[in-house]
């Protein structure tokens, strides 16, 4: 049986706190047609932002300075080798070295190999494979934006996608696209590719701990959880449909939704958490249609998991769960779609983009852990980003087809 807290109801009040709507800083993007990621460096003074400049649709990334709000440098973006009719590139979230000094970002040109991988439902053409994608990263001087070199995500014989991410320590990259890899921060050389049966990847999450690897086929069919160093299968349920992978420490966090009967529609959506050492379920939810379970994020506590809820009618749910104890400690009931969760890095707030409603513009949302709604930040999409010092939020703003701005938010609790 599922317990609910007496603080459900303090969070769909909407708390006690002042909402905080003071005008932030802001960082103003002329000229880009959108602003697709941005994070803040180690220390939290600089800010990296990538953004679409327009036809053709190539994007361009900026280091800003915060205490001054101004752009240090340009970032000297790689050369496209792909299709020249579309000019089209797109990146990945970038990621700061630790000390602050590179920055990494894998990338997508439109370029592609000859190795033939198999579609899951042929074309109208008749075609039943399609040409391998050869995903990239780029890497960059933070300081002076100089390209510093592009990498292949992998040989152009196999089917890659980038995404990279410099480690804690920053001694490498974890490549989280397809296939999930470690590659050499300095020379870029791929120093390992993450044993699994699976070739080509859709969702993937790697215990780095224990060296356990979560992932999916390219189509969300086929699910396994794979020991990287012993190679071989550990776990291959029959879970298909599966949309967000998270593991805290030896759990791991699965969520999937069944599709409907004649292959429209959702069916029934799972929240299943797997304990790898005894291979054994430590709790699951299951919620009906027209309800699907969406983001997954543990809270690293070891009893805590938020994820979100969402339907076709635009009502959705932030829920914080206590799995330990089977028992819903707050469910936050919102009008609109609830996108892009994410936890402070101190773990104490939550933040979520919000759509617009009659009653309101587009935000993003700011809870204490306990539930509390504290800030309604008024935003321009979900796209949203925590400062290390989890003491202020970078969210996107537009006012009447405007610039593209970012503003920097203090939060604080009153």
């Amino acid at each position: 049986m599922l317990l609910l807290s007496p603080l459900v109801f303090v969070a769909l009040a909407g708390g006690i706190w002042t909402l905080q709507r003071s005008g932030p800083a802001t960082l103003s993007l002329p000229g880009s047609a959108y602003v697709n990621h941005f994070k803040f460096s180690p220390d939290g003074k600089r800010l990296v932002v990538f953004a679409d400049q327009g036809k053709p649709w190539t994007e361009q990334g900026h280091v800003f300075e915060l205490e001054n709000r101004t752009e240090i440098c340009k970032l000297a973006m790689p050369k496209l080798q792909g299709s020249t009719s579309r000019m089209y590139s797109y990146h990945s979230p970038p990621s700061w070295s630790p000390d602050g000094t590179r920055i990494v970002a894998g990338y997508n040109d439109d370029t592609f190999g000859n190795t033939p991988i198999p579609l899951l439902k042929p074309r109208r053409s008749g075609a039943k494979t399609r040409r391998n994608m050869i995903g990239k990263f780029a890497m960059w001087n933070a300081e002076a934006g100089t390209l510093l070199g592009t990498h292949f995500y992998a040989p152009v014989n196999e089917n890659s996608r980038g995404g990279v991410r410099y480690s804690d320590d920053g001694k490498r990259l974890f490549g989280y696209g397809s296939p999930p890899s470690f590659f050499d921060p300095t020379t870029g050389r791929r120093t390992e590719r993450l044993w699994s049966q699976i070739p080509v990847s859709r969702h993937a999450a790697f215990n780095e701990k224990s060296g356990l690897l979560a992932l999916t086929d390219e189509y969300a069919r086929q699910f396994q959880v794979v020991d990287t160093r012993a190679k071989r299968v550990v776990w291959s349920p029959p879970i298909s449909g599966v949309n967000n992978l998270d593991w805290d420490g030896d759990i791991l966090a699965i969520s999937s939704r069944e599709i409907s009967k004649g292959g429209k529609g959702w069916g029934t959506s799972h929240l299943v958490l797997w304990d790898s050492r005894n291979h054994k379920t430590v709790a699951s939810q299951t919620i009906s249609p027209p309800n699907v379970i969406g983001e997954v994020l543990f809270r690293g506590d070891g009893q805590t998991l938020l994820y979100t809820t969402f339907s076709l009618s635009t009502a959705s749910s932030l829920v914080l769960w206590n799995y330990r104890e089977n028992r819903i400690l707050w469910n936050y009931k919102a009008k609109s779609n609830l996108r892009n969760a994410q936890w402070s890095p101190d773990k104490n707030w939550i933040s979520v983009g919000a759509g617009a409603t009659t009653d309101a513009p587009e935000q993003v949302l700011v809870f204490a852990h306990s539930g509390t709604l504290g800030q309604q930040i008024k935003a321009s999409g979900d796209a949203h980003s925590w400062s290390p010092d989890s003491q202020r939020l970078a969210v996107l703003q537009r006012e009447d087809n405007k610039d593209w701005q970012i503003g920097i938010v203090d939060v604080v609790a009153k």
